[in-house]
């Protein structure tokens, strides 16, 4: 048997005041969550645009004991650009170029010219819903794209349900405005239209939705970045010494495993302090970076290269044949890295001293390689740069 009619009202009444209530609550998680994560990029934007969205929806509901168009008015500007606010936060979350202001002011005019004309020339309710929503469907779709785009396969389930979400939130606007700009519709908020009941209840599981997704993506997010803190070199990206002696085990147990053998090959660069005493560290860091990206560019597929100290570097080699084929990657190495420049003096080109060793033939595990290689690059050092050689454990 169907609710009598006069019962709807009422009903919306409650699911709306339900729905506020959600929105403080989640609204508030979201804000302790943007405190917690603020280094996480995008959530102060998307817990800001959380908080004018729940704004707008508490001006909403004082419309029943407020009348006049100023807080009609004041209801809609803060829901739209609590949207945008939101759709921003997503995009600088997934690292997106932020939605240009110009574009934003186009919306937001032709959503002002359409919305003014319905609330003073013709006045009609259910129009404005329709241009209202209009506007949020694409917002939403601009979000739940921004979760989607460009994941690799191993961050789906941590980027995808938020997407998802938003999706859905699309979906509901969609039908919200159809159902607007098809007149079913009545004169004010509380119309007694079961699609606005259905569209109330939809917005409550969208908000929550969308929320708990974004939450628990940043914090999936900050966990990999402290894992990645804790496993790569801030500066220059690259593998830090406990990851790399990770690598460098499991080398070893595949070379015990399946036989062959991998070459190290450790490098220091020479006079690096001096640079960082004369130029300023900025110079330094700009120099390791240059560095990095040039030993990086003449590795095989399947080598590590990590910083393990300060001006340290050193390259793990698998499937290595001989002693020459090890002595050809650390030339090359060296002849990238003493075409680097300085920054600051154009005169002034990096020196390196490398030392390699192979295992198993210098030593009974990957630990004692690294050593050999890593005397021999004192060797080499102690040479002098004149030589410019290269030492190879023997």
């Amino acid at each position: 048997m169907n609710p009598h009619p006069a019962s709807l009202p009422l009903d919306l009444f409650t699911v709306k005041v339900m729905t506020l209530v959600t929105m403080l609550i989640v609204s508030m998680a979201a804000v302790l969550a943007g405190r917690i994560n603020r280094e996480v990029a995008g959530m102060r934007l998307f817990a800001l645009g959380l908080l004018a969205l729940m704004s707008g929806a508490l001006l909403g509901l004082a419309r029943i004991f407020v009348s006049g168009d100023a807080i009609v008015i004041a209801c809609n500007v803060f829901m739209f650009g609590g949207m945008v606010t939101v759709a921003q936060g997503v995009r600088a979350f997934r690292g997106f170029q932020l939605l240009r202001p110009g574009l934003l002011t186009l919306l937001a005019g032709v959503v002002a010219v359409f919305f003014l004309y319905w609330l003073f020339v013709h006045e009609s309710f259910g129009m404005r819903v329709g241009v209202i929503s209009s506007s949020f469907i694409l917002l939403a779709i601009d979000a739940s794209a921004s979760m989607f785009r460009q994941v690799p396969s191993r961050d789906r389930l941590m980027y995808w349900p938020t997407g998802f979400a938003f999706a859905f939130t699309a979906a509901y606007l969609s039908a919200r405005a159809v159902g607007a700009f098809s007149g079913v519709y009545g004169a004010t908020l509380f119309a007694p239209v079961p699609i606005e009941l259905a569209s109330t209840i939809c917005a409550n599981v969208a908000y929550i939705g969308c929320v708990l997704g974004m939450l628990l993506a940043s914090n999936t997010q900050l966990r990999h970045d402290a894992q990645k803190l804790a496993l790569f070199d801030p500066l220059t990206n690259l593998p830090n010494r406990r990851f790399f002696l990770d690598r460098l085990l499991e080398a070893e147990q595949r070379t015990l495993t399946t036989g062959g053998r991998f070459g190290i090959v450790y490098l220091d660069l020479d006079g690096f302090k001096a640079i960082n005493d004369t130029l300023g560290h900025a110079a330094g860091d700009d120099l390791l970076r240059k560095v990095s990206t040039a030993m990086a560019g003449v590795l095989r597929a399947g080598d590590c290269l990590g910083r393990i100290g300060g001006d340290e570097f050193v390259v793990l080699a698998e499937h290595v044949q001989s002693r020459s084929e090890i002595v050809i990657l650390s030339d090359r190495l060296k002849s990238v890295v003493e075409a680097v420049q300085v920054a600051g003096d154009l005169s002034l080109n990096m020196r390196i001293s490398c030392g390699a060793a192979i295992f198993p033939d210098d030593g009974g595990s990957a630990h004692d390689v690294m050593r050999e290689a890593d005397d021999a690059m004192y060797q080499a050092k102690r040479r002098g740069r004149k030589l410019n050689q290269i030492a190879v454990a023997s």
